[in-house]
């Protein structure tokens, strides 16, 4: 409780500097309800812990700062990015969440049209749910023209990046999100991630036990540090990082097809088969990510279901889609049915 309060001050403090900083950077107008920004400060805390009850919160806290000062467009552009990542993470049905996010960028820039974060919010849209590609970088480089140490612009940039395939443009805008907020899971995971794939695995490492520190019941930051404990030879704490990881994620969809994949490509079937006939029982009362079933049926070898999922994952425009390429296991990399959904996707890069 104490380490989560003092997470929340430091949070705060780097908050109200990134509020500063976008205000003289923008010459926006300063919003003076300090209740408001204490809004805006708790939003974006709670969004960083990347699960859905904290994801919800965020929203709810932005929608009250937006309640308390109507022209605040970085509240507006907090409750795009609070109702994207909802959508992106599998907790709600991308076709209303994603709309929700666009109507909450648009108003971000209506009230500012040279909101920063408005951009961000716009061009998270264009990528994650119209597959524009061209339209959300334009977006986010005009955000980084805007607002240079904008964190949330170089991570986010960064990840629209390395998933076109452009890992040598993603890293310098990834080390700078991460340099910019050292305290953050989500910066330090995605960052983790892209030192993999360079080959770094010792810097991987270290920034992925930096997730795991900040956020230890979070899934993808445990599965960030199990990739890299294994990739440096290091695989002495895989059982409990991974055992604490499956005790936190039950009853969270999107944190147990995470876990689950992880457990089939460990050739752990009979484990990983029971946490997906668990996120099946869920699917039947809420909403589930079809995206995040269809990676759990490549896992466990099932093509032909994979690919059911995986369609009406198109069909619905779920985000996940953006991650098809990298997602592909063999049970259906040859299968037509897989390659129409990459030629549908339009991928660049």
């Amino acid at each position: 409780m104490v380490a989560s309060l003092i997470l929340m001050l430091i949070l705060a403090g780097v908050a109200a500097v990134w509020i500063s900083r976008t205000n003289a950077a923008t010459g926006k107008v300063s919003i003076t309800d300090s209740q408001a920004q204490d809004l805006l400060i708790r939003g974006r805390y709670a969004l960083d812990l990347q699960t859905e009850k904290p994801m919800l919160e965020a929203a709810a806290s932005f929608q009250q700062a937006i309640a308390r000062a109507p022209g605040f467009a970085e509240a507006y552009a907090g409750l795009s990015e609070a109702q994207n990542m909802l959508a992106q993470f599998g907790y709600v049905d991308p076709r209303e969440g994603m709309e929700k996010a666009r109507d909450a960028a648009r108003k971000a820039l209506e009230s500012n049209p040279n909101s920063a974060e408005g951009h961000i919010a716009m061009a998270a849209v264009l990528e994650a749910y119209d597959w524009d590609w061209a339209g959300a970088e334009r977006e986010y480089r005009r955000a980084l023209d805007l607002s240079p140490d904008l964190q949330s612009a170089h991570l986010w940039y960064g990840m629209f990046l390395r998933d076109q395939g452009r890992l040598k443009e993603a890293m310098p805008q990834l080390r700078r999100a991460s340099q910019l907020a050292p305290r953050s899971s989500l910066a330090a995971v995605n960052l983790s991630y892209g030192l993999l794939a360079e080959g770094n695995t010792t810097a991987a490492l270290e920034q992925a036990r930096r997730a795991h520190e900040l956020a230890p019941g979070l899934a993808s930051a445990s599965i960030a540090l199990l990739h890299a404990s294994r990739a440096a030879g290091q695989t002495k704490d895989s059982e409990s990082i991974l055992a604490q990881a499956l005790k936190t994620a039950a009853g969270d969809p999107h944190s147990m097809a995470v876990l689950a994949g992880e457990l089939a490509r460990q050739g752990k079937r009979e484990q990983s088969q029971a946490l997906f006939d668990e996120i099946e029982a869920l699917a039947r009362t809420r909403y589930v990510s079809p995206f995040d079933r269809g990676k759990v049926s490549m896992a466990l070898g099932d093509g032909d279901r994979a690919l059911t999922l995986l369609e009406e994952a198109f069909r619905q425009r779920s985000s996940g889609m953006i991650f098809l390429r990298e997602s592909a296991a063999a049970c259906v990399r040859s299968d037509p049915r897989f390659q129409s959904l990459i030629d549908k996707m339009h991928f660049k890069g």
